[in-house]
Parts: structure tokens; C-alpha cells; sequence
């Protein structure tokens, strides 16, 4: 066999099992970015008279039959369950084995290095897409496609302007956000609070 088809087989063999590779990396990747399972989130059921004054709230949970009873979100006494309310300094309510929690804002006050957390608890994937980061000043920001594969995984959001990654998200602000005394609070794509942190 002559040279020239040594190099010809060669070159055709790197090509195949180049594009073999690269095809079953990015099957994986599609795969872990978008599961099939769905993973369902806390939801406030909201069917109640939006007037009323609860002190504690049920939730309902889809879980698997070997699971017991639907998990209970409590909220402080005198809270109005009013989606459409303007933000009020009334009491945020603790959110009871909340699938995220927000676990830290480093440097309230400071555009340059303030940064909020936001953390998984589960050993589920949880997509933020379309989830609110709110303050009191009506501050707001829509998450993009970012997803929370595990338990520990976390994502920062930096107030100031930069290049969102998978890991970090730029809000784009002028201004800082955060100020101590202040309540960030986490809504998921309904519109239900699924995670507070108060500024220290």
C-alpha cells in the first residue's frame, strides 16, 4: 500500500472518531442541560380568597406515591397573599424546605463587588429560566436559561454590568441593589416565592 493511502486511511479514521466523540459529548451535555424528568417546584395554592389573612398557607407538591402528604410553607402572621400588592415592609415569609435558598449577598452597597447567591438544596436539576430576583425598590431581574444541576450547585448575580456564564449573572445595573435592612426576594416562573433573604 502506498504512502499516500496510509495517510488518506489514517486521516479518515481521526475524522470518524473525532465526530464520534464530539457527537457523544454534546448527546450527554443535551441530556443533563434539558432531562427528561420534570421536576416539579413548590407552589403556594393560591385558590383561597386573596383577602384573607392566613397564618399558615398549605402548598401542594407532586411527589412520588412513596412519599407522604403535600409539604406546608408557613407565613408570619398578618401577610397578605397578594401577588399584584406594591412591596410593603411587612415580614417575608421563611420558606419551609425550600428547593433553593438564597444563601448569602456579599458587599450590599458596593456596585463593584455586591453579589447575591442563590444555592440548590436538592439533588434535583432546577431550571431558573424565567424566575424574578425582586427588592423593595422594584428592582427586578428575569433569569436566563440557567439551571441548578445538584445538590451545592449555586449561581452568583453580580449587580454590575459583565458576561453572563453559566455560573455567574451580570444584572447590569448602574447602581447597587443592596442595602442593609432590605429583603431580596426569589419567584419562580407562577410568580410564587420560593426563597428570601433579608440584607444584614
Amino acid at each position: 500500500m502506498s504512502t499516500f493511502w496510509k495517510v488518506f486511511l489514517l486521516i479518515l479514521l481521526n475524522i470518524i472518531v473525532s465526530a464520534s466523540v464530539t457527537y457523544g459529548v454534546l448527546y450527554y451535555w443535551e441530556n443533563v442541560r434539558q432531562p427528561k424528568t420534570q421536576y416539579q417546584l413548590v407552589t403556594v395554592n393560591m385558590e383561597a380568597d386573596p383577602t384573607a389573612v392566613p397564618t399558615e398557607t398549605a402548598v401542594s407538591v407532586d411527589v412520588p406515591a412513596s412519599t407522604e402528604g403535600p409539604a406546608e410553607l408557613t407565613e408570619p402572621s398578618g401577610a397578605e397573599v397578594n401577588q399584584e400588592a406594591e412591596p410593603t415592609a411587612e415580614p417575608t415569609p421563611v420558606i419551609r424546605g425550600a428547593k433553593v435558598e438564597i444563601s448569602l449577598i456579599r458587599n450590599p452597597g458596593n456596585l463593584g463587588s455586591e453579589a447575591l447567591r442563590i444555592v440548590n438544596n436538592t439533588d434535583e436539576v432546577i431550571s431558573l429560566e424565567g424566575w424574578k430576583l425582586e427588592d423593595a425598590n422594584g428592582h427586578n431581574l428575569t433569569f436566563p436559561n440557567i439551571q441548578l444541576l445538584r445538590k451545592g450547585v449555586f449561581v452568583e448575580v453580580y449587580s454590575r454590568t459583565g458576561h453572563t456564564t453559566p455560573y455567574e449573572i451580570y444584572w447590569n445595573c448602574d447602581e447597587a441593589v443592596w442595602e442593609s435592612g432590605e429583603t431580596a426576594v426569589l419567584k419562580d416562573v407562577f410568580g410564587q416565592i420560593q426563597a428570601t433573604y433579608r440584607v444584614p
